[in-house]
């Protein structure tokens, strides 16, 4: 008797411990899915912003003859330039600040891409303020270029990374499509 009581309770103690890793492994994997969640939909949310100022680009002060975008840069120090930046400085980083001490889970390269993401961004804010001063000083077209070529290569930096970020998350972030769309929807209304 005394044997099977030691038995069980061996039995009870191992499935104890078995139990209690289990839980541990599910608790992990629900606080790595959850901040690769929160981060995708900041991300997600940026690359809105990222993408338009690209989809934007031929839209300049002044267009090439044929309309087509020969140049590489996407942001021009134009008259319109200020509202792309507007637009651009939208960008946020909130997530991050607040998950930032929780991101040792996740595993290194994904850590690393990440961090180098929100570097560039802060990076890219930094330009889009000093570059909003240069715009409002009297600079001659040497240091309009400059502030250009230096604006343009964080940017293009940043529309990679998202491009990469938003490409491994894309099971975090959400599917959307015209049909998932109510039937009171413009949208709807337009393809009867």
């Amino acid at each position: 008797m005394q044997t099977i009581s030691v038995v069980m309770a061996m039995f009870l103690f191992m499935a104890n411990i078995g139990l209690s890793l289990i839980q541990t492994h599910i608790e992990k994997e629900n606080k790595l899915y959850n901040i690769r969640t929160v981060l995708a939909y900041e991300i997600y949310n940026n690359k809105k912003s990222i993408e338009l100022i690209y989809k934007v680009r031929n839209i300049r002060e002044y267009p090439t003859d044929d309309g087509e975008d020969t140049e590489e840069h996407p942001i021009y120090l134009d008259k319109y330039a200020k509202i792309k930046l507007s637009f651009l400085s939208s960008i946020d980083d909130k997530v991050f600040k607040i998950y930032n001490d929780k991101i040792d889970i996740l595993s290194p390269d994904e850590v690393s891409l990440i961090m180098d993401y929100y570097s560039t961004l802060t990076n890219l804010k930094n330009r889009i303020s000093e570059t909003t001063l240069t715009l409002n000083k009297k600079i001659t077209k040497k240091q309009v270029d400059y502030a250009e070529y230096e604006l343009n290569d964080v940017y293009m930096r940043i529309f990679e990374l998202s491009d990469k970020l938003t490409s491994r998350y894309e099971n975090y972030t959400p599917k959307s499509s015209v049909d998932d769309l109510p039937c009171e929807s413009l949208l709807c209304m337009e393809n009867r």
